[in-house]
């Protein structure tokens, strides 16, 4: 199922936008869910915890330092830096950022997000906002899902030794860009995409380290 991600550190707020949210989802987009979390205390957490749960949409509030989690820390990071931390891997990954600031106030932040919304606002127009989130989120898994059937088409032409050259080049830059296993719930997964492949291509005993062996003879 495809996924809206949402962080705060304030277990109410989390609560009370998670619901708003959900409401949305279950009237409009029955094919979405939400997933909610506090901060986590290492950056590197994010990225397995986007993978698991699939997520096309992340909404999450800038300052993240008001109340300890599960009282036991702050979060030791701000929005700001977990978005780039997460754009570190998920480069088109839709981010929005939920403040209680003026967004003239939020400048530097708006630079590096989707958007930045005003709480009150979002409270005032919370369907407005949530057909925004799946929209990009749909954007997004479909983006990947492209990609992902472009490497098909690259594959079976590199494993028939037809490739020229740029088809090598483009399916370095896909590999590269897909590396992590994250597609919508109707697009097929990278290990169910590779037994396809080998049972129409015969030539293909393991599409994945075809395409790893060539990047690093690239590389090399």
């Amino acid at each position: 199922m495809k996924s809206i991600g949402i962080i705060d550190d304030r277990t109410d707020v989390l609560e009370t936008t998670s619901n708003a949210i959900r409401s949305v989802l279950t009237d409009e987009f029955q094919d979405w869910s939400l997933i909610a979390t506090q901060p986590f205390e290492k950056l590197d957490e994010y990225r397995s915890w986007i993978i698991e749960n699939d997520l096309g949409v992340i909404v999450i509030d800038q300052k993240l330092n008001e109340n300890k989690v599960k009282e036991k820390y702050f979060s030791p990071f701000l929005g700001n830096q977990i978005i780039n931390n997460i754009w570190g891997n998920f480069k088109d990954l839709p981010i929005f950022g939920l403040t209680n600031y003026s967004v003239e106030a939020m400048n530097d932040v708006k630079a590096i997000t989707y958007d930045i919304i005003e709480r009150p606002k979002f409270t005032s127009n919370i369907e407005t906002y949530v057909r925004m989130f799946v929209k990009s989120g749909e954007n997004f898994y479909k983006l990947n899902r492209d990609k992902l059937e472009r490497l098909s088409e690259l594959a079976e032409i590199i494993a028939l030794g037809n490739a020229t050259d740029r088809d090598k080049t483009e399916a370095k830059g896909l590999q590269l860009d897909l590396q992590i296993p994250h597609f919508a719930s109707d697009a097929i997964s990278h290990e169910e995409y590779i037994r396809k492949l080998e049972k129409n291509l015969n030539e293909i005993k393991d599409f994945k380290s075809k395409i790893e062996d060539y990047i690093k003879k690239q590389n090399q």
